[in-house]
């Protein structure tokens, strides 16, 4: 009896305990839904703060709002909640701190399954088939992964300083598609250049890259603001995206498919180079993985080739804007490359000032400045204010990019912030804590993306002087650079020159290229 009784006890005291637990969490949750919302602009009846949300530019409007109401800002569109963090240190707190909380997307309401694009796992809801989908892609662009690619990657950059070397006006566009057929060529083993079968490969990602941009505009359409509207026949006057999804669809499936097929086929006839596809195919056993692996592939480029290219015209505006720096760059090139090879990713431990030129180009303007938006999985609470669940939490890298506790006189380019007695040090100051995503989110391309910008600086300033504007006295003359308002963001043209260093210089590019199976080149 006694052990019948103290069992009975053990079994209450369990359910008491059990039953406290509720209680307590019933009792906190509402507390958090009594809680006030962060501070921010006065919402109006019905729209909320619709009138406040910026249509272009966002980065520099969200930094006025950060700065009036405080590091974390709230905004109400139509009854859709947005959470602004002004500082990198509240972006932390959520997103990296909290990352369980917070590793939820919101895109736009048009970016549904319907559009195609449900292959890139950087839109997908968090859960499972974002989890499997993110582990492909990881399984082959890991730190370790990324080194078979090198190859891949060295000849691009010859072709690019041979297009250069002949066609300097044209630096933008053939910088473009070295980056396009660079990772076409990582993700699929198929070797794109002008004259090249594989050259479709290029244009097929860049329209679908098109069509993902205006897919993905958060608030472009007005299905955003009365969600109603996808139930409405696509005739309907403001049901025009309903008319854009067969395009996008075609577009996206074009992406997926033909690349895939292309190195399926390669594969079969014994004649694929190592590539994303390659790997992942040897694993691939069901229907699911190899759906699977054909998004990870497409992800590769629509994750990459825009935002290398964007990084990369922004390092040529620096170079031309602040010349210094690129004499600081070349002097330690030349000292430990010498004239007759070119750089590569195995003397970057030897290039500190370098490595510290493309560390300031991420920093100096990035070109996600709006970064990517999280999604608020559950009610939280944060100095003080609710989160509620289903809340989108918009960054700004930008913002925190100019903070001047962390970067003395922001607006200037100096690699030398991270430098300490002449060794590449990042300390606190690291810019890809906010460049490239945060928690369960950060960008998983990012040790490719960092390997290949580096030796393309390090290839173009080893051979090639960049200059600017000059006077009638052959002085350089300065000039604002101004920025387009696409995502990712880019500057405007501006007068940039390039041309080669030295005889010594051009003879190099020209030998090498040679010598690497680039004597196709248009």
């Amino acid at each position: 009896m006694h052990g019948l009784l103290s069992h009975v006890e053990d079994n209450a005291s369990v359910l008491t305990f059990g039953l406290s637990i509720l209680v307590f969490a019933i009792v906190w949750s509402s507390r958090r839904r009594h809680l006030p919302f962060p501070p921010g602009p006065r919402r109006r009846f019905l729209i909320g703060n619709i009138p406040d949300i910026p249509r272009e530019f966002e980065h520099l409007h969200f930094d006025a709002m950060s700065k009036k109401y405080g590091d974390v800002v709230y905004l109400d569109a139509f009854g859709m909640p947005l959470i602004l963090l002004g500082t990198q240190h509240a972006a932390t707190d959520l997103l990296e701190r909290r990352s369980a909380k917070y590793s939820d997307r919101k895109f736009s309401l048009t970016s549904s399954s319907r559009t195609g694009f449900s292959w890139f796992f950087a839109v997908n809801p968090y859960g499972l088939k974002w989890r499997k989908a993110r582990r492909a892609f990881s399984e082959t662009m890991n730190a370790n992964a990324v080194a078979q690619y090198r190859s891949v990657g060295e000849r691009g950059i010859r072709r690019y300083l041979l297009r250069l070397l002949e066609d300097p006006e044209k630096y933008r566009s053939n910088a473009l598609y070295m980056f396009n057929a660079t990772i076409i060529a990582v993700a699929y083993g198929l070797d794109v250049h002008a004259s090249s079968e594989n050259d479709k490969y290029v244009q097929i990602a860049e329209q679908t890259m098109r069509s993902f941009n205006i897919a993905f505009t958060l608030g472009d359409y007005h299905v955003e603001q009365f969600p109603f509207l996808r139930h409405l026949p696509s005739w309907f006057p403001l049901a025009s995206f309903k008319r854009k999804l067969p395009e996008w669809s075609a577009d996206a499936r074009r992406l997926r498919d033909e690349p895939w097929d292309a190195a399926m086929k390669a594969l079969n006839e014994g004649s694929a180079a190592p590539s994303m596809a390659s790997i992942l195919t040897g694993d691939a056993n069901t229907e699911e993985e190899i759906t699977i692996a054909k998004g990870a592939c497409a992800s590769a480029y629509a994750a990459g080739a825009d935002t290398m290219f964007a990084t990369f015209t922004m390092f040529l505006a620096a170079m031309v804007l602040f010349p210094e720096t690129q004499r600081l760059a070349q002097a330690e090139l030349d000292s430990v490359v010498g004239a007759d090879r070119l750089p590569t990713i195995h003397d970057k431990a030897q290039l500190p000032y370098l490595s510290a030129l493309l560390v300031e180009v991420f920093r100096w303007q990035p070109v996600v400045p709006t970064g990517v938006p999280h999604l608020a999985m559950e009610e939280d609470e944060y100095k003080g204010y609710r989160i509620p669940a289903g809340a989108v939490i918009i960054t700004n890298p930008w913002a925190y990019s100019r903070d001047p506790n962390v970067y003395p006189d922001p607006n200037e380019f100096k690699p030398e912030r991270y430098l300490k007695d002449g060794r590449f040090d990042l300390g606190e100051r690291d810019p890809s804590a906010f460049v490239f995503g945060y928690g369960r989110r950060v960008c998983p391309g990012r040790y490719f993306a960092e390997e290949l910008l580096f030796t393309t600086i390090a290839s173009i300033l080893h051979c090639f002087d960049i200059s600017g504007p000059h006077d009638k006295d052959g002085s350089q003359v300065k000039f604002e650079l101004k920025f387009i308002d696409v995502s990712p963001l880019l500057p405007q043209e501006f007068e940039c020159h390039i041309r080669p260093r030295s005889a010594t210089a051009e003879g190099l590019i020209r030998m090498i290229c040679s010598e690497s199976e680039l004597t196709s080149i248009n």
